[in-house]
């Protein structure tokens, strides 16, 4: 939940509608810090916010951040791919 207007927000994973996040975000005041996602982790950005590492890094900003996910997956997307 993003209820914390002082801390700032991390995204884990990311997304093509990443922009609709960083307005809804911004639209409630909250600042987005950076990006949590091992498939840009050393890329430096996407889409103009900052990568600060993979999954591994969460346990390192929980007390600092607070988290919001913004991976691509979706249940549709599971389920195509069985047989």
């Amino acid at each position: 939940m993003l209820n914390d207007s002082q801390r700032p927000l991390l995204l884990l994973g990311s997304n093509s509608n990443i922009y609709k996040i960083l307005e809804l975000a911004e639209s409630v005041g909250i600042t987005v810090a950076g990006i949590l996602d091992n498939d840009y982790e050393g890329a430096g950005e996407y889409k103009g916010i900052p990568v600060l590492g993979g999954e591994q890094d969460i346990s390192r900003f929980a007390n600092t951040h607070q988290f919001i996910c913004a991976t691509n997956w979706t249940p549709e997307d599971r389920k195509s791919t069985r047989l």
